[in-house]
């Protein structure tokens, strides 16, 4: 069925190739005094220390990021807190999946078409997966399972224009209008550092 899926998005306005020179994404933690602001801390965990996320499996790390800092912050802070900011810049030619045009699709309820349809529904399903928050009680790790098989066979096996794809462009679902990121392995040279900043949030206020 997944393999079918992955024919049916070769169908679609999904991927996409695009040439990026210093467009800005940004990643957020909830700071600490237990380390110091650096590259390092901004970046992805490496592998030897990569717990299982929404889309990467245990021992394999991904980048996560957003196209807005507060789409960024909104992600990982959900209460009063400093929040380390980091402006990463993408560099050279992205391939990728774009989850924000799939979830539009329309249902077509021509009998030929049922198949098709639903695999729109399975994608909306997948994209609602990998947004929505998921409590953090212990089995988060059961939680993922089933995005983490998606993602890693659209990572490993999905080819755009040819190529392995860079990674997926998909909405928020805790910040209206905002746009998330995840890159693959294969893309983490074309992500280059820039700068990081500590900023004070708080909800409650909106500030």
């Amino acid at each position: 069925m997944l393999y079918k899926l992955i024919e049916s998005l070769k169908g679609t306005d999904g991927f996409k190739k695009k040439g990026y020179l210093g467009s800005s994404i940004f990643r957020a933690r909830i700071k600490n005094d237990h380390w110091a602001m650096s590259e390092s801390e901004m970046r992805q965990t490496p592998n030897s220390f990569a717990t299982a996320g929404r889309m990467n499996p245990a021992g394999i790390s991904y980048f996560y990021a957003s196209e807005e800092v507060e789409t960024a912050i909104a992600e990982v802070c959900k209460c009063k807190a400093e929040v380390a900011v980091a402006r990463f810049e993408m560099h050279g030619e992205v391939n990728f999946l774009d989850m924000t045009k799939i979830i539009d699709l329309p249902l077509l309820f021509d009998p030929t078409k049922r198949e098709l349809s639903e695999q729109i529904l399975f994608l909306r399903g997948f994209i609602d997966d990998i947004s929505k928050p998921i409590a953090k009680d212990g089995r988060e790790h059961i939680e993922y399972v089933p995005t983490q098989i998606v993602t890693e066979l659209l990572a490993r096996q999905v080819k755009g224009d040819g190529k392995s794809i860079d990674g997926i462009r998909f909405k928020s679902s805790v910040k209206e209008g905002g746009i998330n990121w995840v890159f693959f392995p294969s893309a983490f040279e074309k992500i280059k550092y820039a700068q990081a900043d500590v900023v004070e949030v708080d909800l409650d206020s909106g500030s």
